[in-house]
């Protein structure tokens, strides 16, 4: 409802109340299981978000970026991708300072992930674009073997992914 320009009009801010309430749910539902109960409408969101995110990257937004990834994190605080993606985001605004703590950060997450069984399929198209990105930034800032090794890390999770895996190629040179 909130995307629906039906409702436009009527509803002008659904979207960031949708964001906002999801986000104060994830927040008060200390066990978990409001979430696992409404897993659908969560990823609904979710999938929002990261198609508004993807279209500001697509437009090389990036100060716009950043804001929609902590929109983002309001109601997916663990998504591992959109750490990468806002580190991205600030070294190609300029704020090398914030993106190195924003890598330290992202790297960490990533270094808890041990597997991607089981993630949605918006978890993963999330790691790829902020992985890919950060690659981007990386090589644009004479990073390329930090860039290397971690597309090194994460290949394993994205080998059947054709968007991955033709960047990879064009990296590494396959």
């Amino acid at each position: 409802m909130s995307k629906d320009q039906v409702w436009l009009n009527d509803y002008p801010k659904a979207f960031a109340d949708a964001i906002s309430f999801g986000g104060t749910c994830i927040k008060k539902d200390k066990d978990g299981s409001v979430y696992a109960d409404n897993i659908k409408y969560f990823t609904d969101l979710k999938t929002a978000l990261v198609e508004e995110i993807k279209n500001l990257v697509d437009i090389g937004a990036y100060s716009k970026v950043t804001g929609a990834v902590s929109k983002l994190h309001r109601i997916a605080k663990d998504d591992v991708g959109s750490y990468f993606l806002k580190a991205a985001a600030e070294y190609n605004t300029g704020d090398k300072g914030t993106a190195k703590i924003t890598t330290a950060d992202a790297y960490a997450r990533l270094d808890l992930v041990t597997s991607v069984e089981g993630w949605r399929p918006i978890d993963l198209e999330m790691l790829r674009l902020g992985i890919i990105e950060f690659c981007k930034s990386q090589i644009l800032l004479n990073q390329k073997p930090k860039a290397v090794d971690l597309l090194g890390k994460v290949k394993v999770w994205f080998e059947d992914d054709e968007e991955f895996m033709l960047y990879y190629c064009e990296i590494m040179g396959c």
